[in-house]
């Protein structure tokens, strides 16, 4: 009988949504129309950690409210945190009645690299503007990618966003609940060796997913093509690693805009690669280059064709395991794909998807 020798490979995929915290009280002071109070937090969703750089945690907030009805901003505020907080309780007052929607966005200085207008809206908010259109802000995308170039946040700190619609003003105190969210996914893979042998990983790479841009604020329902400006470029390849028996390594890891790419429309899927190989005394045992590994697949049944999504505040893990097997004659490696869903900083069950 013949012996071959070959790469098993599992690819095992971890989604999770990513969000987190800040907080800290301020006075509430007289009002003399509608006044809202809110607090802030992240927390409730993913338990705050206190890491600034991860979304953790906040040192500042900028706080706007929109009149539904027109788009104007009827109050600003900017909320300086002495220390970084994981939540905080804020009042805005002399607001117009009727419906509203409250946009926020923390860790201002970490928009540096990606949002041009924060300067101008933190300004605003420090002079306690109002009286003028937000229409414009609230569409806003940020700062476009070239190929091979992902978002980079500045200063240490995650820039956070959300916003709160539907808040009906009346006459008193109106108290609602905010939670931040990170306006960007984040991917990770990690490749195991579950060998007895060393394993040597190269050429790690990607499929065009990377977005060229993304809206500053959550759009969804997102509409079939995302927005009319985006555009799907080449990732960085991930880095070459020696993996010692029966460990793993972090191949890949960054911030990615949120897309929606629709393999039925451009031919693109989140789909990776890379080369590996087996060595014992300098003699190759087994290597193979896997190619076309689909780690995402997902259809909303408001969708007449699959999408494949990578959305804000998802943290997506691509775990990749690798084996050296002796196996009778086998014509290729066996890939066995699994999509493992978990909320972040959780342990969860797995959803298969087909």
């Amino acid at each position: 009988m013949k012996i071959s020798r070959y790469i098993l490979a599992s690819l095992s995929i971890a989604a999770a949504l990513f969000v987190q915290g800040c907080t800290k009280n301020q006075e509430n002071t007289a009002a003399t129309g509608a006044s809202l109070s809110f607090t802030v937090s992240t927390k409730s969703v993913t338990p705050g950690d206190g890491i600034l750089a991860d979304g953790g945690a906040m040192t500042d907030i900028v706080v706007v409210s929109v009149s539904t009805a027109d788009n104007m901003v009827d109050g600003m505020k900017y909320v300086s945190l002495a220390t970084p907080e994981v939540e905080t309780t804020c009042t805005l007052t002399e607001l117009t009645y009727g419906p509203h929607e409250l946009y926020l966005y923390a860790n201002t200085d970490g928009f540096q690299n990606i949002y041009p207008d924060m300067p101008t809206l933190k300004a605003k908010a420090q002079a306690a503007d109002k009286n003028f259109s937000f229409a414009a802000y609230k569409e806003a995308v940020f700062t476009s990618l070239t190929a091979g170039n992902l978002p980079a946040i500045a200063n240490g700190q995650m820039p956070l966003t959300t916003v709160v619609k539907d808040i009906n003003l009346s006459i008193g105190t109106t108290n609602v609940s905010v939670e931040f969210t990170r306006p960007f996914a984040k991917l990770t893979v990690n490749i195991y060796n579950k060998s007895e042998k060393t394993a040597e990983v190269d050429g790690v790479n990607f499929s065009a997913f990377n977005a060229s841009t993304s809206y500053v604020f959550d759009h969804f329902p997102y509409v079939s093509n995302y927005t009319p400006t985006v555009s799907y470029l080449a990732m960085p390849n991930g880095v070459n690693r020696t993996i010692a028996p029966r460990s793993s390594q972090t191949v890949f890891e960054g911030l990615l805009y949120e897309n929606r790419l629709s393999h039925d429309t451009s031919g693109g899927r989140y789909k990776m690669g890379f080369h590996i190989a087996y060595t014992e005394g300098g003699t190759v045992l087994a290597e193979k280059t896997l190619t076309d590994l689909v780690f995402q697949q997902i259809k909303e049944a408001a969708e007449t064709a699959p999408m494949l999504r990578m959305l804000r505040n998802n943290h997506i893990t691509v775990d990749v395991y690798v084996d050296y097997l002796p196996v009778d004659d086998p014509e290729t490696a066996n890939i066995v794909l699994e999509y493992v869903v978990n909320p972040w900083g959780t342990a969860g069950g797995s959803v298969i998807f087909n």
